[in-house]
């Protein structure tokens, strides 16, 4: 899957699953921005590396406030869930 012009925010992203994270979309064409809160030398090094792969990267440092404007809204918009199975 190709990934160009999607931007992808990866917190926890200096080591581990969320750096694996972090390569592996940059190498399919998103935009990433690489989040930690005290590895910075490691995060840098993960930007480093989705660069090389010709990815846009950028890291951020300390807490992330993420906030969803779709969260808990149903099907266009509504404010109802959508149903699940048969009701």
């Amino acid at each position: 899957m190709k990934l160009e012009g999607a931007v992808a925010i990866i917190t926890g992203s200096s080591s581990g699953v969320g750096a694996a994270t972090a390569r592996k979309l940059a190498r399919r064409g998103a935009r990433v921005v690489v989040n930690c809160t005290r590895r910075v030398a490691e995060g840098n090094a993960v930007v480093a590396d989705c660069k090389a792969a010709g990815a846009d990267a950028i890291l951020t440092t300390g807490q992330m406030i993420v906030c969803d404007s779709g969260a808990g809204l149903g099907p266009m918009g509504s404010s109802t869930p959508p149903r699940r199975g048969n009701r």
